[in-house]
């Protein structure tokens, strides 16, 4: 993930990068004050490529993960047979919500495969900010194409728990 630097999001109130816990992955619906008088930035990723990077992420962090999940498909199988933990929630489940009125909040969605540049023009330009062109990127893993670490089955499985994702943003396999 790329982030601002913390006195930046501070100075503008900027949540980009969550604090540990619960409130890391809270959703635009649980938050109290949800109205028009924010704007709302959203960077969203293709479903296959963000499991495989929560697969490698937690390879690098959990040493239990590690032990009961030795290679990629068994964990696709095995999380694929029960319910999602909070951070690979359908992205789609994070940013919608509607205001006291019951109007839909509006959402700046910019798609990660397009590159950070979009997201930085239009952000920085929206707040009043020059750009900032070196954003440091944090929490990244190393792996091939997500696409060398899907077989049918396991493809399948992650088409189905992200099937709002995929249609909503047009994601499709391999793109």
């Amino acid at each position: 993930m790329k982030y601002l630097p913390s006195d930046i999001r501070k100075r503008h109130r900027i949540g980009l990068k969550g604090k540990e816990g619960p409130e890391q992955h809270k959703k635009l619906r649980d938050y109290r004050r949800r109205d028009d008088s924010y704007k709302i930035y959203t960077i969203v990723r293709n479903p296959w490529d963000r499991y495989v990077s929560v697969y490698f992420y937690n390879q690098k962090v959990l040493k239990s993960f590690k032990e009961n999940f030795p290679n990629f498909q068994t964990w696709v199988q095995e999380e694929g047979k029960g319910a999602l933990p909070p951070h690979t929630h359908p992205q789609l489940d994070f940013i919608t919500a509607t205001d006291e009125r019951g109007k839909p909040i509006k959402v700046n969605i910019f798609k990660l495969e397009e590159g950070i540049d979009k997201f930085n023009d239009s952000f920085f330009n929206d707040v009043g900010m020059q750009k900032i062109s070196n954003l440091k990127k944090v929490n990244a893993t190393n792996h091939k194409h997500y696409t060398e670490y899907y077989n049918d089955e396991t493809r399948e499985i992650v088409a189905e728990k992200y099937a709002k994702d995929i249609e909503y943003f047009g994601y499709t396999f391999g793109e």
